[in-house]
């Protein structure tokens, strides 16, 4: 985030200067605490995801991507893109994927409380 910009602010920047697309954040689905070990130092964050209107494959023609930033872009089945994922963020997008219409608390992108009550 940057100086004086909120979560969704920070979200909806982000997104455009990653992908060109400006697109309509709907919802918070997501709180993920993440808390990590390098060297016997601990880091802990808190992420917040925002769930935003679907993007269709037509979309593509107005996708922008940095060369600075992204190497490739491509479209992918659900699985496949999970596949292609660092191991914790494919957990927590599959933990949110199981859990629709649910706001979510995570550790480490795995679910804190009973999902299926």
């Amino acid at each position: 985030m940057e100086y004086g910009e909120s979560p969704l602010e920070a979200a909806c920047r982000e997104l455009q200067e990653e992908t060109g697309l400006r697109l309509q954040i709907q919802s918070l689905v997501a709180v993920d605490y993440i808390r990590t070990q390098v060297d016997g130092n601990f880091t802990e964050s808190i992420q917040l995801i925002f769930w935003s209107q679907p993007i269709r494959p037509s979309a593509e023609f107005f996708v922008k991507i940095p060369n600075d930033e992204i190497e490739e872009f491509c479209w992918l089945s659900g699985e496949k893109a999970l596949d292609l994922l660092e191991h914790h963020l494919s957990i927590r997008i599959r933990s949110i994927l199981c859990s629709p219409g649910r706001f979510l608390y995570l550790e480490n992108g795995e679910p804190c409380f009973d999902t299926d009550s």
